[in-house]
């Protein structure tokens, strides 16, 4: 690849032998540091660099012409910039603070999937049916978290500029508390984001606590400590994507895409092996609370239904589930807290507004 760049680029190659080849990548490195430095492009440190030199490699056809391709392919914008796609199951509990946390962070739809609710879902989502917020499917089949990611992005490429795909237990925001459609304008060149997880623990809660999800789990894994070997912490991304740039889903935490590569917040490739992990795990700029287990009692549960991605259930001994119990309650992470206040607000609102119609039923004809 950087035989590739220098050419393109003009650079001088000196020597054959490996060492000489070697010296004069080094010298083409540090020649693209200080033009990238000139033009703006703020990198850090040599590892900017080989890593904007691999995307450059990646994505050649682009970089090669004088002007990228309009990746719109003349179409109008769609209306919705930020929407959000999940699959859910018996979740009528959490369903409204999960939305009106998203909508106070910036997201503006959501195409959810109900996987045989047999809960109250309908009477928490009918308000957002009905004005369009949600835009709700049915599917009964297992196992499906592919098979929906990709009948989402098929039936709503052109329905949001951003889909990010994420669950019900799992927050998206950044820690800048900067609405995330300001983010995420920043990598409009790129077809997809990665985002960390942020692990988080039961608390200490045996059986479901009162009060917002967002409140109650508070602890969570610590990232600063080394992993067995020695390394630093490893860790999954959930993706958020550009719906004409994506081919399709290939797991919970990756998708193919048409061209380019997906990038982490910091901008360095994504889709290399282990596919959907990272390693540093970092929050600088975007982030997703993962409350993998809310109470014990609700993890339990849990534990007693298939997986959404392969339909298998997870079986872990009780000496696995105490030392991941204390793996994910080590640290104090208040971080997602200060959205307290909004979400509450934002269900005051949602409940002041269903009073007048207690008891009537939600529109079954917006299901499909």
């Amino acid at each position: 690849m950087y035989e590739w760049l220098e050419s393109e680029l003009g650079h001088e190659r000196r020597g054959e032998t490996l060492a000489a080849r070697y010296r004069s990548h080094l010298r083409f490195a540090e020649v693209l540091h200080r033009r990238l430095l000139d033009e703006g492009v703020a990198v850090k440190d040599m590892l900017d660099v080989q890593s904007l030199v691999f995307i450059a490699y990646l994505e050649r056809d682009l970089w090669a012409v004088d002007q990228p391709p309009d990746m719109g392919a003349g179409a109008e914008p769609p209306d919705t910039y930020l929407a959000v796609c999940a699959l859910y199951r018996n979740e009528a509990r959490y369903l409204a603070e999960w939305i009106e946390f998203h909508r106070a962070v910036g997201v503006e739809r959501f195409f959810l999937y109900d996987n045989r609710s047999s809960d109250s879902h309908m009477e928490v989502l009918a308000r957002y049916v009905e004005d369009g917020t949600v835009v709700l499917h049915e599917w009964p089949h297992l196992p499906v978290q592919m098979d929906v990611y990709n009948h989402c992005l098929s039936e709503h490429r052109a329905d949001a500029r951003w889909i990010a795909f994420i669950d019900l237990d799992e927050f998206l925001f950044s820690p800048e508390r900067r609405p995330l459609p300001e983010v995420l304008r920043e990598y409009e060149r790129y077809p997809g984001v990665g985002v960390n997880w942020a692990m988080f623990g039961t608390s200490g809660h045996r059986t479901k606590p009162d009060g917002l999800v967002i409140e109650n789990y508070h602890l969570r894994k610590d990232y600063d400590v080394p992993g067995r070997d020695g390394a630093p912490r490893v860790e999954h991304v959930k993706c958020v994507v550009d719906p004409r740039r994506t081919a399709r889903c290939i797991g919970p935490h990756s998708f193919e895409y048409k061209d380019g590569v997906a990038v982490t917040e910091h901008g360095r490739p994504l889709d290399t092996p282990p596919f959907g992990l990272t390693s540093p795990v970092t929050w600088d700029l975007l982030r997703i609370n993962h409350s993998a287990r809310r109470s014990e009692e609700e993890y339990l549960r849990k534990l007693a239904r298939p997986r959404a991605d392969t339909g298998e259930f997870k079986n872990k001994s009780p000496e696995r589930h105490e030392q991941r119990e204390r793996t994910l309650n080590a640290v104090r992470d208040d971080t997602i807290k200060r959205y307290v206040p909004d979400v509450r607000r934002a269900l005051d609102r949602v409940e002041a507004a269903l009073r007048p119609s207690a008891g009537a039923g939600g529109p079954s004809s917006a299901r499909t």
